[in-house]
């Protein structure tokens, strides 16, 4: 088994990243933002489900549930690519205060083949970027 760890430290305090992270309509505007459908709550065994529609990978869509919760600090998740036949991995998201910032990793495990893992680190890297750039009003997503 193979694991994935990928951080980054976003300007924003740890309650702005943690909305990004579990409010729908924030995650719709960053996570995937190509014409996306979030269903997703934060709370201990709820099911999610996010798709999008990615102008040149085409459909995208996860589905899984919420193993743990604890606000403003953890989120961990199964994860499993909808259409695809592999079991789940899982997926643990922490933030942590780092001087008037947040710091966010994620670690990504239980993932099968090396090939993937590098996949998903460079899948995460884009995603956590995309986080910054919305809750720092940088990016190409509009910030509420």
């Amino acid at each position: 088994m193979h694991e994935v760890v990928v951080g980054l430290i976003i300007d924003g305090g740890r309650e702005d990243v943690w909305a990004a992270l579990t409010e729908p309509a924030r995650l719709a505007k960053w996570f995937w933002p190509w014409q996306p459908s979030i269903d997703f709550s934060p709370s201990p065994g709820a099911a999610y489900a996010f798709e999008a529609e990615h102008p040149q990978a085409g459909r995208l869509a996860v589905d899984g549930r919420v193993m743990a919760v604890e606000p403003g600090s953890r989120l961990a998740l199964t994860w499993r690519w909808t259409d695809e036949p592999m079991p789940p991995t899982e997926v643990e998201i922490r933030l942590a205060d780092a001087d008037g910032a947040t710091e966010v990793v994620v670690r990504h495990r239980r993932i099968e083949q090396e090939s993937t893992a590098a996949d998903y680190e460079h899948a995460w890297t884009d995603i956590l970027a995309r986080l910054a750039g919305y809750v720092e009003g940088t990016g190409a997503v509009e910030r509420d």
